[in-house]
């Protein structure tokens, strides 16, 4: 069968090819790019060669008729999921770019028959309660009305567009967050001899890897953080938009002239109250607490130090030699718990 192709170099879609080949089949695939193509499907062992490649978009009708011209078959993977993109460009390629090839592909003859899956539906409070399942920790929960956070949304677009920054929340982000709805998957469970992934499996695979990816600090991955990470060793780190603000006030000439006489003041007494538990200095570099025994005294002492991770494993942070007012790098190679 000749089965033409959207989206193939998507994730799904280059699976997708791969899978067709094996089960005997000719795909035809629509690409912006033949060369990228060409090395995503190399990476997955398939022979680009043996796979016709139409060069154009969803938008071009003629390369969609190229398309479609005499196959048996549409499969259609093609979408938009980073919703830190342009304005609008969801409604535009999943939206009407969908509908424009669905609607040429029932013109070729190709149809009726459509099998839809939407996959798993969680409602946003119970993915937060999984999620605490998962991790051992509370993750943190804000309900706002879904006009408010479109609005939220609009705000940051347009503020992204006169400085650009990364941030998560777009207007489009905000549109899918309020209004998903559950699809009818089962005539294509039916009619198809698959089965979805239990959700609990995707969830706690997809919280593991951005974990290890560094991309979700390791308190909030909990017990799904990896076992050597920084912050198992007591580095903590400030992600974020609260972070990068701090971290942007400390390299400021202001903070320069008060900081260094402020904070480490400051720092001690909090240290001292809190039991090392808040430090303002965690906001600005990634730091550990040195726990030592007092050489006269006997007794146990805890320090916080500033600290930068090393190749290896190991932390270089500064300690002032005995009866010095200067400091010296030191090397700390963490120990790993039991």
């Amino acid at each position: 069968m000749c089965v033409a192709l959207t989206g193939a170099t998507g994730f799904v879609g280059s699976h997708t090819v791969s899978s067709l080949l094996a089960a005997g089949h000719s795909p035809r695939i629509l690409v912006r790019d033949r060369a990228r193509a060409q090395r995503i499907l190399g990476g997955l062992d398939v022979d680009p060669s043996v796979v016709e490649t139409v060069v154009g978009d969803l938008a071009d009708v003629h390369a969609i008729d190229r398309l479609l011209s005499g196959v048996d078959a549409l499969t259609h993977c093609a979408t938009v999921i980073q919703v830190t993109g342009p304005p609008g460009a969801l409604t535009t390629v999943n939206v009407e770019d969908t509908s424009n090839i669905v609607g040429r592909a029932v013109e070729a003859g190709l149809g009726p028959r459509r099998l839809m899956l939407g996959g798993h539906h969680i409602s946003w409070p119970d993915y937060a309660s999984l999620c605490d399942e998962l991790t051992g920790t509370r993750c943190r929960r804000v309900t706002m009305p879904a006009a408010e956070l479109w609005a939220l949304g609009s705000t940051l677009d347009a503020i992204k567009r006169v400085r650009p920054f990364h941030y998560p929340l777009t207007r489009d982000a905000a549109e899918i967050m309020s209004s998903m709805v559950p699809t009818d998957d089962g005539p294509t469970l039916e009619s198809l001899p698959i089965a979805l992934r239990p959700l609990r499996d995707t969830v706690e695979e997809a919280i593991a890897v951005l974990a290890a990816a560094g991309d979700l600090p390791a308190p909030a991955a909990g017990r799904l953080a990896p076992a050597a990470t920084e912050a198992s060793h007591g580095v903590v780190r400030r992600e974020g938009l609260i972070g990068r603000a701090t971290q942007a006030m400390a390299a400021s000439a202001w903070f320069a002239k008060f900081g260094p006489s402020v904070v480490p003041r400051l720092d001690r007494a909090l240290h001292r109250v809190t039991g090392g538990r808040v430090l303002i200095s965690r906001l600005l570099v990634p730091s550990l607490v040195l726990t030592t025994t007092g050489h006269r005294s006997g007794e146990p002492r805890q320090a916080p130090l500033a600290c930068l991770a090393e190749p290896g494993g190991s932390l270089s942070s500064g300690a002032p030699p005995p009866h010095s007012g200067s400091h010296r790098p030191t090397s700390l190679t963490p120990c790993p718990h039991d």
